[in-house]
């Protein structure tokens, strides 16, 4: 973290314990991949293990996850698609796909 209003900022590191994912190997933080701040002081840090939010700059929560109760379901015949596709089916001379 960084506060910037000040002349002389400077990053302070993270504990080890303020709930970011650490590596099994050498007990390091796992990279960030992304990284996400508001106004409103809010911070997200997105890597490997999902999404993490900090409202202090200290201590971090998940806020992603794996595994979703909730479900989305479409009729047998209907795809999941982000936006208008075109699909072709061809079949060989004996009529087989």
């Amino acid at each position: 973290m960084i506060d910037s209003s000040k002349d002389a900022a400077q990053w302070s590191q993270a504990a080890l314990g303020c709930g970011l994912p650490l590596r099994e190997q050498d007990k390091l933080f796992e990279p960030v991949q992304a990284l996400a701040t508001l106004d409103a002081g809010l911070l997200m840090a997105g890597g490997p293990d999902g999404v993490f939010k900090s409202s202090d700059g200290s201590t971090y929560q998940a806020t992603s996850q794996s595994v979703y109760e909730d479900a989305v379901t479409l009729p047998s015949d209907w795809l999941f698609c982000s936006g208008t596709h075109e699909i072709r089916v061809k079949s060989d001379a004996s009529g087989r796909g």
